[in-house]
C-alpha cells in the first residue's frame, strides 16, 4: 500500500513503481546477541569524542562571551526591537505641540493685561476718595509692584502708539483719494521706484544669464512708450503708468467668462498645501512671463488678489512662517492692464453703475474679511495653467493689507470669481489633515470645464444648495454656499436647534454655509450653547477650566496619560451633521477635539486637555457677522473629506477618505 504524504502526490504507472527495499530485520533485545562484547570499546570512543565536542563548545562560548557578554541575550535584542518600532510613535506624542492655541494663548495675554490695567485703575480710583484720611500717613510700596507697574505703563504707551499708526493708516477714514495715490505715487501699483533702488536692480540683473529674447524684452516696451519715466521724488501720473488701461475697447465684452483659448482640457489639477495659521493655500501664475505665486483657497469670497509691487504693505502679518510674502510686479508683465472704469468688469467689484465714471480707470477697491482687509486697484491680467491660458482675468492688485499672510482666490458663486470667470461646471478638492501643516505633503484641487453634463462620483452624499438671501446692503451674502442642515447630533442624541438657525431668514441671519477660508466651525450662540451642554452632558471627564482660560476654547476636558490616549478618546461622543436629502456627515474625533496642552486636574497622572473646536460670539476672538449665516463650517472639520461642488446641478457632495 503507498504512503501519501504533504504536497504533490503523482500517481505512477505500474510498471514505472520502483521496488521498496526490504526492510532490515529488527535487531534482537539487548543482551541476546553475541557480538554485544565487541561494541563496548566503540561505545567508550564515541563517549569521549562526544565529550571533546562538547568542551570545544564550551570553549567557543567562553571566548564568543568575552568578546560580546550580550551575544545570547535573545530576549533583549527582541526587545530592543520591539523598541525600536514603538519608539517613534511615542516620540511624536510627546513632542507634538499644539498648532492653533499659539495665538489664542497671545490674545488671552493681552486681554489679561487689559483686565490688570482696568482693575488698577479701579483700585487706585477708589483710593483717592479716602486720600484725605491718610494724608499725613507713611506710604510703602513694593519693588516688586513698582516694576509691574513700570511694565504695565510700558505696555500701555506701546499701545497706544501701535493704536495711532493703525488709525493713521486706516483707509476707512479717509475723504477722497489723495492719501491712497500718495502710496501709489512712491510708486506701489505702477513700477516706479527711486533711482537707489533701480540702480540695484538693474546691478543684480546684469549679473543673471539671460536668454536673448528676454533681454530685448525692455527695449520692445521702451519702443512702446511703456518705460519707466517717473523721476527721483516725482509722483507719477496713474494715467501715464507702464500698464495699460483696459476700459473703452472692452466695454461690449462678454461679462459672465474671460477670454479661454478654444483648446479648452475638460479638467485643470493643481496642488493644495496646508499651513499652521488654519488655511489652505493653492498656487497660481499670471502674467507675461508668468509669476507664480501663493493663495488661499476661500469659498466664502469671490475676489481675487495678489501682494503687488515692490511697495506691497501688510500689517499684522507676523503669524505667517514664511518670513517674506511674495509680491506680483506689474511692470515685469507684458499682459498687464489696469481696468478701465468703463469696463463691465468694475461694476462686478463695485456693483455700482458704470456712467458714473469720473476717472479713466476703475475706482480702487477696499476688502473686509472676517479677520483682516485688503485695497488696491483692479487689473486685467493673464492666468496660466500647466495646460490652458485664461486671457483678462480680473484679479485685483492689492498694494496693502492686514492680516493677510498670502493673496486670496475667490471660489464663491459671484461674478469676479475664479468658477465663474473660467466657465467651470464644478470643481473638487480633498483637504490634507493639518498635522502636516507647513510640509511638502500635498492633496489636489480639481477644475471641470466638461461642456455635457457631468455624472456625480460613486459613494458621495449629496444635499443641494439652498437659494442665497437677496439683500442690497448685504451683498457679500450672495456668493455664500448655503446648504439644508436640518440636524445636529452628539453620541446619537438629537441636539434641538431652533428652526430659525437652520434656514436662512429674510433679514440674512440662519442658515449654514460651506467655507474653506475659516478654521474652526463657527456656531451662533443660541446654537453653541445647545451643542456644548450636550457634550458637556455626555463626556464624563473633568473640566480644565484653566485650558480654557487660556485658550479661549471650550469646553476643554482633562485626559490622563498620554499612552492612554487613543483609549480615552474612543470614550468622546461622535459629531454627526444631518443635510436635508438624507446625507450624513459624521465626523471623526481628530476633526472635533483638538490637543491644547497640559491639563489642570487635581487627581494626579493629567497631563493633556483636548477642547471642542467649535467656536461662537467671543470664543477664541471669533466675531459674527451681523445678520448673518449661524452657521459657518470650517476646513478643520473637513479635514480628510472630499468634497464637490457641483454647479451644473446646484449640489454639493462629500465623502470621508485620506487626503494625504
Amino acid at each position: 500500500m503507498s504512503r501519501i504524504g504533504y504536497g504533490l502526490n503523482l500517481r505512477l504507472p505500474a510498471q514505472q513503481k520502483k521496488q521498496q527495499p526490504a526492510k532490515p530485520p529488527r535487531p534482537p533485545p539487548f543482551g541476546f546477541n553475541d557480538e554485544d562484547d565487541d561494541d563496548v570499546e566503540g561505545d567508550i570512543s564515541r563517549q569521549a569524542s562526544k565529550k571533546k565536542s562538547l568542551k570545544d563548545i564550551e570553549e567557543q562560548q567562553k571566548k564568543a562571551l568575552e568578546e560580546d557578554p550580550t551575544v545570547f541575550d535573545y530576549d533583549g535584542v527582541y526587545d530592543e526591537m520591539k523598541e525600536k518600532a514603538v519608539r517613534p510613535r511615542a516620540q511624536d506624542r510627546e513632542e507634538r505641540m499644539p498648532r492653533y492655541i499659539q495665538l489664542l494663548k497671545e490674545k488671552t495675554k493681552e486681554r489679561e493685561k487689559y483686565r490688570e490695567v482696568v482693575y488698577e485703575r479701579k483700585i487706585a480710583k477708589e483710593r483717592s476718595k479716602d486720600d484725605h484720611l491718610f494724608a499725613d500717613k507713611d506710604k510703602f510700596v513694593t519693588s516688586a509692584y513698582k516694576k509691574k507697574l513700570e511694565e504695565q505703563r510700558k505696555w500701555m504707551e506701546e499701545e497706544r502708539l501701535r493704536e495711532q499708526r493703525e488709525a493713521k493708516e486706516d483707509v476707512t477714514k479717509k475723504s477722497d483719494l489723495s492719501d491712497f495715490y500718495m502710496y501709489i505715487g512712491k510708486n506701489v501699483a505702477f513700477g516706479a521706484k527711486d533711482a537707489e533702488a533701480r540702480k540695484l536692480e538693474k546691478q543684480v540683473e546684469s549679473k543673471k544669464p539671460v536668454k536673448q529674447a528676454e533681454s530685448s524684452e525692455p527695449e520692445k516696451l521702451e519702443e512702446k512708450g511703456y518705460a519707466d519715466t517717473s523721476d527721483e521724488g516725482r509722483s507719477p501720473d496713474p494715467l501715464n503708468s507702464p500698464l495699460e488701461v483696459s476700459g473703452m475697447e472692452d466695454k461690449h465684452q462678454e461679462q459672465n467668462t474671460s477670454k479661454i483659448l478654444h483648446t479648452t482640457p475638460s479638467t485643470t489639477t493643481t496642488s493644495i498645501f496646508s499651513h499652521s495659521y488654519g488655511a489652505y493655500s493653492i498656487s497660481l501664475s499670471f502674467g507675461t512671463p508668468p509669476q507664480t505665486l501663493p493663495f488661499l483657497l476661500d469659498t466664502g469670497s469671490d475676489f481675487t488678489w495678489f501682494p503687488c509691487t515692490h511697495h506691497y504693505r501688510c500689517n499684522n502679518c507676523s503669524f505667517s512662517n514664511s518670513t517674506t510674502i511674495t509680491s506680483f510686479i506689474p511692470k515685469l508683465s507684458s499682459s498687464s492692464k489696469i481696468l478701465g472704469c468703463l469696463n463691465p468688469k468694475c461694476s462686478w467689484i463695485h456693483r455700482s453703475n458704470s456712467n458714473n465714471c469720473t476717472n479713466q480707470i476703475c475706482p480702487p477697491y477696499l476688502i473686509f474679511y472676517g479677520s483682516g482687509n485688503t485695497g488696491g486697484l483692479a487689473l486685467s491680467e493673464t492666468l496660466n495653467f500647466s495646460n490652458r491660458t485664461v486671457h483678462d482675468f480680473l484679479v485685483g492688485c492689492s498694494v496693502f493689507s492686514s492680516y493677510q499672510p498670502a493673496g486670496i482666490v475667490g471660489f464663491g458663486r459671484g461674478p469676479s470669481s475664479l468658477p465663474t470667470q473660467l466657465g467651470l461646471n464644478k470643481f473638487s478638492y480633498c483637504l490634507l489633515s493639518h498635522r502636516f501643516d507647513d510640509t511638502n505633503k500635498h492633496s489636489s484641487l480639481v477644475l471641470y470645464n466638461d461642456s455635457e453634463k457631468t455624472q456625480g462620483l460613486l459613494n458621495l452624499s449629496y444635499t443641494n444648495f439652498v437659494k442665497n438671501p437677496k439683500l442690497a446692503e448685504k451683498p457679500e451674502f450672495s456668493v455664500y454656499y448655503y446648504v439644508a442642515l436640518r440636524q445636529i447630533s452628539v453620541g446619537g442624541r438629537h441636539v434641538k436647534v431652533p428652526y430659525k438657525y437652520l434656514n436662512p431668514q429674510p433679514n440674512g441671519s440662519g442658515g449654514t454655509v460651506v467655507d474653506s477660508g475659516t478654521t474652526f466651525t463657527f456656531m451662533s450662540r443660541g446654537v453653541f450653547e445647545l451643542v456644548a451642554a450636550e457634550f458637556r452632558r455626555q463626556v464624563k471627564h473633568e473640566r480644565a477650566v484653566g485650558v480654557e482660560a487660556l485658550t479661549g476654547l471650550r469646553p476643554c476636558f482633562n485626559v490622563s496619560k498620554k499612552q492612554n490616549m487613543e483609549k480615552e478618546m474612543v470614550s468622546f461622543p461622535e459629531l454627526r451633521f444631518h443635510f436635508k436629502g438624507g446625507a450624513e456627515m459624521v465626523l471623526p474625533l481628530e476633526n472635533v477635539l483638538a490637543m491644547a496642552g497640559e491639563g489642570d486636574g487635581e487627581e494626579g497622572g493629567s497631563d493633556g486637555a483636548v477642547c471642542l473646536t467649535l467656536v461662537t460670539d467671543g470664543v477664541a476672538g471669533e466675531k459674527q457677522v451681523a445678520g448673518g449665516p449661524a452657521i459657518i463650517l470650517g476646513n478643520f472639520q473637513m479635514q480628510n473629506f472630499y468634497v464637490e461642488y457641483d454647479l451644473r446641478n446646484e449640489r454639493f457632495g462629500f465623502r470621508q477618505q485620506s487626503c494625504n
